[in-house]
């Protein structure tokens, strides 16, 4: 479980949510009192953090399309079944293969997904 599953947000709707977690729900209506709601009579909406399973998932044959229409462009009707022939294994090896590449390289440039759904959404009033 990562720090920020379970923990709370509130925002000015039920579709944007500030970044800043609180630990309890109380304390998300709280802040969503104190910074907006000021006695206005608006609304806001509290929900609670879960976090997304993000797969990686490239999409090895769409990979293998383009290389053999490459290869196809460059030397023409000869290369008609070029890479036709990939068993199930060859291609379970380059997906893998594939997916650890562009996984290192999203770490390495720190652009995974940094991004959480909202569950448990209610809205008060302040």
């Amino acid at each position: 479980m990562s720090s920020r599953e379970g923990k709370w947000v509130w925002g000015a709707t039920e579709e944007n949510f500030y970044n800043t977690l609180y630990d309890s729900k109380e304390a998300a209506i709280l802040a969503g009192m104190d910074d907006y709601a000021i006695g206005g009579g608006g609304y806001f909406f509290v929900g609670q953090v879960e976090e997304i399973n993000f797969d990686l998932d490239v999409y090895t044959d769409g990979v293998l399309e383009r290389i053999a229409d490459n290869v196809y462009g460059e030397v023409g009707e000869v290369a008609i079944d070029y890479l036709n022939d990939v068993t199930q294994e060859q291609f379970t090896d380059l997906e893998t293969r594939l997916n650890d590449v562009v996984n290192s390289w999203m770490i390495r440039h720190g652009k995974e997904p940094d991004y959480y759904r909202v569950i448990n959404i209610e809205r008060y009033i302040g």
